[in-house]
């Protein structure tokens, strides 16, 4: 299997995306400030909400209201940093998936959506309870571990040095 994807990732830096990425520096810039943004739009937004679940801010709202809210931008910008951290990844393909840190970002990431997912799917139950249930507060100290954990493997993974 792993010498099927580094067979991809040959693919994926011979391809007209890789090309391109490198060749146009407006789109490289594009994916990498476009990887960010979207990162830190989801990290932030599901913070918020996380924080709210823990009841150390935004008391003004309930949680499903500020999930409400802020959880649509969250999916933007996951699906932003996902669309711009493939773009920017197929020049250095085998570089990134070489890096076992790379591999740890992508679980610890699909594992911190997962548990955005789930918040997003129960948090008008745990609203509608006189106060808000363990089980909420569990999952919000969850899901800002998985989140941390998210960042500190990011940090790890192998800069790009096509560009």
């Amino acid at each position: 299997m792993y010498d099927s994807l580094l067979a991809f990732g040959e693919w994926l830096e011979t391809s007209p995306m890789a090309y391109a990425v490198v060749e146009w520096d407006l789109l490289s810039d594009f994916c990498w400030v476009g990887h960010f943004f979207g990162f830190f739009l989801v990290v932030g937004t599901s913070v918020a909400v996380d924080i709210r679940l823990l009841g150390l801010g935004a008391r003004r709202l309930t949680a499903s209201e500020l999930a409400e809210q802020l959880l649509p931008w969250t999916w933007i910008g996951l699906g932003l940093a996902v669309l711009t951290g493939f773009l920017y990844l197929t020049p250095s393909a085998w570089i990134f998936f070489r890096s076992s840190f790379f591999f740890t970002k992508l679980l610890l990431t699909f594992l911190a959506a997962v548990s955005v997912l789930l918040i997003q799917r129960n948090v008008r139950k745990w609203d509608q309870q006189a106060a808000l249930p363990p089980q909420a507060k569990v999952m919000a100290v969850i899901s800002l571990l998985l989140w941390i954990s998210v960042l500190i493997a990011g940090t790890h993974v192998p800069v790009q040095t096509c560009f």
